[in-house]
């Protein structure tokens, strides 16, 4: 889980920032432009460069943009296969410019449960304003005897504290998180010192990326950076016009209505790779081996349509009761037919039928954004959740069942809400 983010010199904060995160959700309110979404940008930047398509702006080109972000409670995402085994890890992320030249410094730092030993990994990447990022120099070091290093350490990996301490810590912490809405608080994590020891080490990892000279194959690092990639969620909004049209435009003639059809069913990623498929009539299975067979194919076909068709598997058992929960008294059902390439929606209000279905493309936005967030928050491999404007679509009877049913239900995991501000208010959240 997330637990802490510092950042300085980074898109628009100039000054170092330091988020702290609790365990459950945590929301980020504020007015728009004023950086909410750039934090969770800036967290992601820590992770594989596989996740970013575009690289972050420095604030002032001329000084070095940095963050530092720090995963407690790693032990449930290890499995018993595992080699590599960790309670925490920090992940580092380290941005210069030279005049068209980006220079990018990863590092990620970790003790082994086994040994008890320190591991520190690092990469340096270099892109141009218009090049994809190329991998330079990579190194991994063990048991460093280092003053930048041990500072950093000492403050990132505290060690252990008598009881009488953690009690008053627990304490103090619980006088700080007091509030209605349990966002983390914004603090001076050790002010301009810890400001100092952060850029000492970060200065370190770079100089010795920098005489290195080699590439090593580090699987050990590889290893715990993907396994963190798949305990992390990142749900986000496509910056643009929006979905509203107008009758005069192109979009709604007939000659383009199917184009918009197939276009809807594809950009549904998160219900194509987290809704199990179809699966075959029950009643057909005695009578009709042909249906069966057919319907056996779909979801054959489905296991290799997508690259992560498997993530259904790690959804928890009671997702469709939540959903159901959060749209009461409207129900809906979400059904993935990979032979036809289509998420089907089917309402089962109707009077006097069983159920009626939906085009995707004409199924209530705030139906489909809440069997998302169900399918994402209920993921049993996801620990670190950031998730934008959750509730865009949703009106306030369907926010209020989401806080009152899923929200407060979170344990085991640390969860980043960035809500549409009147519905947060409108709903008492």
């Amino acid at each position: 889980m997330l637990r802490l983010v510092a950042f300085e010199n980074l898109i628009n904060f100039k000054d170092r920032q330091c988020l702290e995160f609790k365990e459950g959700v945590n929301f980020l309110v504020g007015a728009n432009s004023t950086g909410k979404s750039s934090i969770l940008e800036l967290i992601r930047r820590c992770h594989s460069v596989n996740l970013s398509s575009s690289v972050t702006n420095l604030l002032d080109d001329s000084k070095t943009g940095y963050v530092i972000s720090r995963y407690e409670g790693l032990s449930d995402v290890f499995g018993k296969k595992d080699t590599v085994k960790t309670d925490r890890a920090i992940l580092c992320y380290l941005q210069d410019r030279d005049a068209s030249l980006i220079s990018i410094y990863k590092c990620i730092c970790f003790e082994s449960n086994a040994s008890g030993e320190l591991h520190i990994a690092a990469s340096l990447y270099e892109r141009n304003d218009d090049s994809p990022e190329k991998m330079i120099r990579r190194f991994s070091l063990q048991n460093i005897n280092d003053d930048s290093i041990g500072n950093f350490i000492d403050v990132y990996f505290p060690k252990e504290k008598d009881s009488n301490q953690t009690e008053q810590n627990e304490r103090n912490h619980e006088k700080q998180d007091e509030g209605d809405f349990g966002i983390g608080s914004l603090f001076e994590h050790g002010t301009q010192e810890n400001k100092r020891i952060e850029l000492d080490f970060l200065t370190k990892i770079k100089e010795v990326l920098e005489q290195s000279g080699r590439i090593d194959e580090n699987e050990t690092s590889e290893i715990l950076l993907e396994k963190l990639q798949s305990s992390f969620a990142h749900v986000f909004p496509v910056r643009s016009i929006g979905p509203l049209q107008w009758i005069n435009g192109n979009n709604v003639r007939e000659i383009d209505a199917s184009k918009n059809y197939k276009n809807v069913h594809k950009r549904a990623e998160i219900l194509w790779d987290l809704l199990p498929p179809e699966e075959p009539q029950r009643e057909l299975l005695p009578r009709n081996w042909l249906l069966w067979i057919t319907s056996l194919w779909s979801i054959l076909s489905n296991l290799v349509t997508r690259n992560s068709s498997l993530e259904y598997e790690n959804v928890d058992e009671n997702e469709h009761s939540l959903f159901k929960r959060v749209t009461y008294p409207l129900e809906y059902v979400f059904v993935k037919d990979a032979k036809k390439e289509q998420i089907k929606a089917f309402y089962k209000n109707d009077p006097g039928s069983s159920q009626r279905q939906f085009q995707m493309v004409k199924t209530p936005e705030g139906i489909i954004e809440a069997k998302q967030a169900t399918l994402i928050l209920s993921h049993k491999k996801f620990k670190t959740i950031c998730y934008e404007d959750i509730d865009r679509g949703m009106h306030t009877q369907m926010i209020e069942n989401m806080n009152t049913f899923l929200l407060k239900s979170m344990k085991g995991k640390t969860v980043i809400l960035l809500p549409t501000i009147h519905h947060l208010l409108t709903a008492g959240l």
